[in-house]
């Protein structure tokens, strides 16, 4: 075989290998289908959608601790079905908004459903992802996973 051959083939082999490299990241999945993988840079994600009851937007902020996904806090519109009366943290109202710390330990994995009339978003690095409605869960946890489902991500995100 020529040299030249050898030296596509190990570029090449060394391609895969890097896309095949585990790193840190935040997965959102449905079954065995990641919907958006994304590399771990920041420890925090948010999930927004409209209350059922209320129809009012709710924001909840999550952070990530050593894979381990924890509740920070809350905002939302109005007090109503669901919503907690107090908290034994801050609770303020600015600009319209109630903020409610939470501090609440979710676990390794985040598990969610969501529907037509609550049009969910997952908001990271200041970017929206829907999170279409679906019969299926969506799963998001924080965990190793290799280079090529982040880049999958990426490029379905280009390309819009």
């Amino acid at each position: 075989m020529s040299r030249l051959k050898w030296i596509v083939i190990t570029i090449i082999m060394v391609g895969l290998g890097v896309l095949l490299v585990p790193v840190n990241a935040i997965l959102v999945s449905q079954g065995t289908t990641i919907t958006y993988a994304f590399l771990q840079t920041d420890d925090v994600f948010s999930l927004q959608w409209i209350h059922s009851v209320e129809k009012e937007a709710w924001v909840e902020n999550f952070i990530v601790d050593d894979q381990i996904i924890s509740l920070d806090s809350t905002k939302f519109k109005t007090f109503g079905a669901g919503v907690p009366t107090w908290s034994e943290h801050s609770t303020e109202v600015q600009d319209g908004w109630v903020y409610m710390q939470i501090d609440r330990v979710i676990g390794a994995e985040l598990v969610l459903r969501s529907s037509l009339m609550n049009d969910y978003q997952l908001i990271y690095q200041k970017k929206r992802y829907p999170l279409e409605a679906s019969n299926m869960a969506y799963i998001i946890e924080a965990k190793q996973a290799p280079l090529f489902f982040i880049l999958r991500t990426t490029v379905k995100e280009m390309v819009g």
